[in-house]
C-alpha cells in the first residue's frame, strides 16, 4: 500500500510557506500624526515569493534618494521588503527605510504605500470607513487596517471597528462586526454614507 505521509508533509511544507501571521501597524507616520498600535493578523499568501507577480517599485527612501526597479513582494523575520538588484549585488528596501512607496503592476494601475513597521498598507476600499490591505490589489481577505474619514490609521480589530461605528443604530452592523465579518460590516456601514467616487458602490435594492 502506498504511504501517504510524503503526500502529507509536502503539503503542510506549503501552508507553513504561504500563510503566516503579520505584526500590522506598530507605528505608522501619517498625515495625522504618528499612530502606535500593534496587532497579529493572518495573512495568506503574503510570504510566497513565487506566488508574488512583479511589481514596478518607485520609493522615495529616508535620506530623499528616490530609487525606480522591479521587484516581488518578498519576506524574512514576518517582515515584508522589496529588492533591488544590480549587477553586483542584492539590497534589501523595508517599509521602515522609505517615506514614500508606489508600486505599479500593468494591466491594474498604481497604489501608493503607508509605510507601516512589518509591511506596506494600500488603499483598497474607498468610504467613510476606508481599508488598507498589505498586497496592492489584493483579495478581501489582505485587508489588515482601516480608517475613519481623516483619523489615524488603525488595525482592523474588533475594538477598532466598534468604536468607528459607536452611535448607529443598527443591531445587524453590531452583530457583523461581534462575529468578525469586518468586510460585510465595513459595506454595510459605508452603503448609508455613500458619495460619488467612493469603493465599492452600494448594493441596488
Amino acid at each position: 500500500m502506498r504511504s501517504i505521509a510524503p503526500i502529507l508533509i509536502l503539503v503542510l511544507i506549503k501552508l507553513t510557506v504561504v500563510a503566516q501571521f503579520v505584526s500590522v501597524p506598530m507605528n505608522i507616520n501619517t498625515p495625522h500624526g504618528v499612530v502606535h498600535n500593534s496587532y497579529m493578523v493572518y495573512t495568506p499568501q503574503h510570504y510566497n515569493g513565487n506566488n508574488s507577480p512583479r511589481y514596478h517599485i518607485k520609493a522615495k527612501l529616508n535620506n530623499d534618494s528616490t530609487i525606480s526597479f522591479k521587484s516581488k513582494l518578498l519576506a524574512e523575520n514576518k517582515k515584508m521588503f522589496v529588492e533591488l538588484k544590480t549587477k553586483t549585488e542584492k539590497t534589501k528596501v523595508f517599509p521602515a527605510d522609505t517615506k514614500i512607496f508606489e508600486c505599479t503592476y500593468v494591466g491594474q494601475g498604481t497604489l501608493l504605500g503607508v509605510p507601516a513597521d512589518s509591511c506596506w498598507l494600500f488603499p483598497f476600499w474607498k468610504g467613510r470607513i476606508k481599508t488598507y490591505s498589505s498586497i496592492p490589489f489584493g483579495p478581501t481577505n489582505s485587508v489588515i487596517a482601516i480608517q475613519k474619514d481623516t483619523l489615524s490609521i488603525v488595525a482592523m480589530t474588533k475594538e477598532n471597528l466598534l468604536e468607528m461605528v459607536k452611535g448607529e443604530n443598527d443591531e445587524k452592523l453590531t452583530r457583523l462586526i461581534e462575529k468578525k465579518k469586518f468586510i460585510k460590516a465595513i459595506e454595510r456601514y459605508n452603503s448609508k454614507y455613500y458619495k460619488p467616487g467612493d469603493f465599492p458602490p452600494p448594493p441596488l435594492n
